[in-house]
């Protein structure tokens, strides 16, 4: 399984979701752009993902990015939100308001079927040159 994974993937994922979030967020917050087709963004770096995670692992790309994408889900929405209120508010809770998880839905509802688009479409290693 170890080998299955890749840390800046996760990392980068993560990291992207979180952006993600950014892009979605009403203008009352900091850093907002209330962007209602923020799901595009989805669709491009799910997309850019699969393209990685088919290249990287071909024989095995379905477990591979469940196992990524997977990750990189726990690190942006779980981890990310308790570690944003540590330092910010120098608290440790959990407080994830529901306009969080709507963005986080839409992004999904979008990307997830990008990238499995992507897979499906590297299904065989000898018919499309990854190099």
């Amino acid at each position: 399984m170890s080998r299955l994974i890749s840390l800046p993937l996760i990392l980068v994922l993560a990291m992207l979701v979180h952006v993600d979030w950014h892009f979605a967020r009403p203008l009352h917050h900091r850093l907002s752009l209330d962007w209602s087709s923020h799901w595009l963004f989805g669709i491009a770096f799910f997309a850019a993902a699969a393209w990685y995670v088919a290249r990287r692992w071909p024989e095995a790309r379905w477990r591979a990015a469940a196992w990524n994408v997977g990750l990189a889900l726990v690190v942006a929405q779980g981890i990310e939100p308790v570690l944003e209120a540590a330092y910010y508010d120098h608290q440790l809770r959990y407080d994830v308001e529901p306009e969080r998880w709507r963005a986080l839905w839409q992004t999904l509802g979008a990307g997830i079927p990008a990238l499995a688009l992507v897979l499906w479409f590297f299904r065989h290693k000898s018919t499309h040159s990854l190099r």
